[in-house]
């Protein structure tokens, strides 16, 4: 009896063993990721590419100046059929006796528009004869495109067996893409200013249509305070809903304008990032009346030790952060993805319900539309009918026009004498700095 009880005594550390490591060897399959497979997702992003346009006619005429020189007229009419207007350029050809010449013409055509492009050559008298010939070079646009992209992952059985019985066809963040969701994150994150506390919604707030939210300070002239409490911005905060698509900055020689970018005065020209959104999207972040950081090296590095680092890379690739030059750009261009969404770019007003015949408008709000379009003429800038390519009315057509309000300066100086509450709040010396 004795020799026996000592043989279970011995057999049972083995046994505890083995039932540790099968307890071990299932927590491992069930809840270490290692099971590959694919997984595809949305992703928005902007893209370059060619404008798309027809040339409606081309002639090459010749004709004759006193004196018996003679003349040929190019003339080459272009139609954008893209959905962006750019920047054609036409390069006219002679070819006669005198050899091989060409002329370069340009000139910004709307989309849906058509433009003629016309060129001279002084040729030979009469009767040399001279060919004609043209070729034509289309704008680079920048569009935005949904493309679905797989990648691999690696989950747990568990991941499975959770992922199985969740209802499919929902994002964790309400529908947003990656990219989109990123942007919505860094949009809403107060830890981006420098002192922390201020976000772009502070100003831009979703209860106010992206606009500025503290009804006090819309009322006294309109400018808000940054992350330091005594430092105010210098223009009231525009909404950043439907900006979706003012072109890259630029000069249209025919009608005298500049027009695109963002900001009230077009300084977010889109030139370097190649959208304006995502180029005004970087401006807050490191003006001093406004987020106050220093350098964009410092709003990266925030990111990099912030909860959105694993979002961060997994739109932008991993080691992104690494780079301050591309990773500020993808901070400009996850944010403008988030204002084109349509969570912030819905497009659910009563006027949009309206232009679908889905409702009616009542009496005063009829007469003020004819007013608009028609004896106010405010339709001359606020354009308020969809565009040629059925895209609905964003009331603007991206120029810049002097009202003859009044200046910067005089607009903070009556909002400081008139808002005594903001002042006792601050009780501060405040900076007056201009863009």
């Amino acid at each position: 009896m004795v020799l026996v009880h000592r043989e279970i005594n011995k057999a049972r550390p083995k046994g505890l063993v083995i039932g540790v490591a099968v307890v071990a060897v299932i927590l491992v399959v069930l809840f270490i990721p290692m099971i590959p497979g694919q997984e595809a997702y949305n992703e928005t992003e902007p893209f370059s590419r060619r404008a798309t346009f027809e040339v409606a006619s081309a002639t090459f005429t010749q004709g004759y100046r006193p004196g018996a020189v003679g003349i040929g007229n190019s003339t080459v009419t272009v139609k954008n059929t893209d959905s962006y207007g750019g920047i054609f350029s036409v390069t006219h050809f002679c070819s006669d006796v005198y050899g091989l010449r060409n002329k370069t013409t340009e000139a910004y055509i709307e989309a849906g528009e058509t433009q003629a492009f016309m060129a001279e050559f002084d040729t030979p008298p009469f009767p040399s004869v001279a060919i004609g010939d043209h070729s034509v070079a289309e704008p680079n646009v920048i569009d935005q495109r949904v493309g679905t992209k797989t990648r691999t992952v690696y989950k747990s059985t568990i991941d499975l067996i959770l992922n199985s019985l969740q209802p499919k066809g929902k994002s964790v963040e309400n529908g947003l893409t990656p990219i989109e969701a990123l942007g919505k994150r860094l949009f809403f994150d107060p830890n981006l200013s420098t002192p922390p506390g201020q976000s772009c919604a502070s100003c831009h707030a979703p209860e106010t249509g992206f606009t500025g939210p503290e009804s006090d300070i819309n009322a006294h002239g309109a400018v808000y305070p940054g992350a330091v409490a005594s430092r105010f911005g210098n223009r009231h905060a525009p909404i950043v809903a439907y900006a979706v698509d003012s072109p890259m900055l630029y000069y249209n020689e025919t009608k005298g304008q500049w027009i695109g970018g963002m900001f009230f005065d077009g300084r977010a020209a889109g030139w370097t990032i190649g959208d304006p959104l995502a180029d005004q999207a970087q401006w807050p972040l490191v003006i001093p009346f406004e987020m106050n950081n220093p350098l964009p090296e410092d709003v990266v590095q925030k990111i990099r030790i912030s909860d959105h680092a694993g979002l961060f890379e997994e739109v932008w690739g991993k080691g992104s952060l690494s780079d301050v030059g591309g990773a500020y750009d993808g901070i400009g261009r996850a944010i403008a993805a988030y204002e084109r969404s349509t969570e912030v770019s819905s497009y659910t007003s009563k006027y949009d319900s309206y232009l679908a015949g889905e409702s009616k408008l009542t009496e005063s709000e009829a007469l003020g539309l004819a007013l608009l379009q028609g004896k106010a003429k405010c339709n001359s800038c606020h354009l308020s009918q969809p565009g040629t390519s059925g895209k609905p009315p964003l009331f603007t057509d991206f120029t810049y026009w002097n009202l003859g309000v009044l200046g910067t300066q005089k607009i903070l100086s009556i909002n400081f004498q008139a808002n005594g509450t903001l002042m006792a709040k601050t009780s501060q010396t405040t900076d007056l700095e201009t863009s």
